[in-house]
């Protein structure tokens, strides 16, 4: 029977990743709030403005030249291109439906990765996980209610960002050997080029405090992620990846409380077989990871 010290070490990211799905939950609510002020381009540009602030002294310690040497730079390209696309659909999505419908859509992302790694990446999954997938998808066509009484546009953005995003996830999973550092800086740098050149040809003049928190937004973000590398450093992924499922929670709670969107029956619905159906699936991958051993 495992020791209280060393359950008390497995569990030690757990804050970490609460604290992520918290920070995460928050800068959306905020995102929502400032995609109704401006272009998508603009928020991309001035968002990682802020974001580049935070990671230029890693970058600067690693190299600024040194994370332009990676492998197979055209995945990387392409990885940009994906993130630029997924975040165009979330803020295009999260400023029009309830923030609790954008957040639980996207959580099912490892269900849409799942389902992609297998005519992507050859990998191989079993009936179960695969009835897991079929599940979880019903889950999002309940949050996005197909029968069409409420369903838009941007609840089809939120699904194609979600679908989008599940392709960043398995570009990152196949370039993992660069490194953090170049990962990220590719991300930002990617996100801020785009806005640069697109952001001059829509630009609308905002109040200083606005771009102030549109930075706030990319600092934020970086900070979101600092901390779940940290939950991921502390415990094994499959002790606090489960919990990455509370910002279902804390999106309910910010749409609420500063927008006054309530969740309907559907999309409690549909968050709850979400939620099984992808617990279920980082489950069996554990199953699966322990008989090839």
């Amino acid at each position: 029977m495992p020791s209280t010290q060393a359950l008390s070490a497995t569990s030690a990211g757990i804050p970490f990743m609460l604290a992520a799905m918290f920070v995460f939950s928050a800068n959306d609510a905020l995102a929502k709030y400032l995609a109704a002020l401006c272009p998508v381009a603009q928020l991309l540009l001035i968002r990682n403005v802020g974001a580049l602030v935070v990671i230029a002294p890693r970058v600067h310690a690693y190299g600024w030249l040194a994370v332009t040497r990676v492998s197979r730079v055209w995945l990387h390209v392409l990885r940009c291109v994906l993130i630029v696309a997924e975040l165009a659909l979330f803020y295009t999505a999260v400023w029009q439906i309830p923030l609790a419908d954008t957040l639980t859509i996207y959580q099912a992302t490892p269900i849409i990765a799942t389902a992609l790694a297998v005519p992507l990446l050859g990998e191989q999954v079993g009936w179960r996980r695969w009835l897991a997938v079929v599940v979880g998808f019903f889950g999002v066509l309940l949050v996005v209610k197909p029968s069409g009484a409420g369903m838009s546009v941007a609840h089809l953005c939120a699904l194609a960002g979600g679908v989008v995003y599940s392709g960043v996830i398995l570009l990152t999973r196949l370039l993992r050997d660069a490194g953090p550092v170049p990962m990220i800086a590719w991300h930002i740098g990617g996100t801020l080029l785009a806005g640069a050149v697109v952001a001059p040809f829509v630009w609308q003049p905002v109040s200083l405090v606005t771009m102030l928190l549109i930075a706030l937004n990319g600092v934020v973000s970086t900070g979101g992620h600092v901390l779940i590398n940290r939950a991921l450093a502390l415990s094994p992924a499959s002790v606090v990846m489960p919990f990455h499922y509370t910002q279902i929670v804390w999106g309910v709670a910010f749409g609420w409380l500063f927008f006054r969107d309530a969740p309907d029956g559907w999309m409690l619905s549909g968050a709850t077989l979400i939620v099984a159906s992808g617990l279920f699936i980082m489950h069996r991958e554990q199953v699966r990871a322990r008989q090839l051993k």
